[in-house]
């Protein structure tokens, strides 16, 4: 009878973590941010790969370009890094990356961002702040309907 009771207990151990782990690998989004002094607004999604470790994905909503990241969360600090693909119907679209650190007390912070090939948009070295934003209805099927005006990171008007 007792060697019943520990496999039963080994058992609902080892099915309590298979849930955990399959449930870690939920992508979590979809979830908005903008880049002031940008216009432009990303939608990212999360995938946890465990360590603190996402893989994240999402795009420009403005530009329609897509959009490749990675995140790490150390102490209170979710570290988010990516590079935005040229929009190839935006004329004069650039490539473009940046960095920052988001506070997961108020989901806003700094960054930092290049785009390449010109001086435009980002440049070389511009500040911007991550801050957290309700997703626009369709944030994740097409681009807005109507261009926002105003500077792009990707140096595109």
């Amino acid at each position: 009878m007792r060697k019943i009771l520990v496999i039963l207990i080994m058992s609902c151990g080892l099915l309590g973590v298979v849930t955990k782990e399959a449930k870690a690998t939920d992508t979590i989004g979809p979830i908005c941010f903008s880049v002031s002094p940008f216009t432009d607004q990303f939608v990212f999604f999360f995938d946890f790969h465990g360590g603190n470790q996402f893989d994240v994905t999402g795009r420009d909503l403005v530009t329609g370009s897509a959009v490749s990241a990675s995140a790490f969360i150390t102490g209170n600090t979710l570290v988010l890094s990516f590079i935005a693909g040229q929009n190839p119907s935006s004329t004069g679209s650039h490539p473009f990356f940046g960095t920052g650190n988001i506070s997961l007390s108020t989901f806003s912070g700094p960054g930092r961002c290049d785009t390449i090939n010109t001086s435009a948009g980002c440049g070389t070295g511009t500040s911007f702040t991550y801050a957290l934003i309700s997703c626009p209805s369709g944030a994740t099927a097409a681009p807005f309907p109507a261009p926002i005006n105003g500077p792009r990171m990707d140096g595109s008007e």
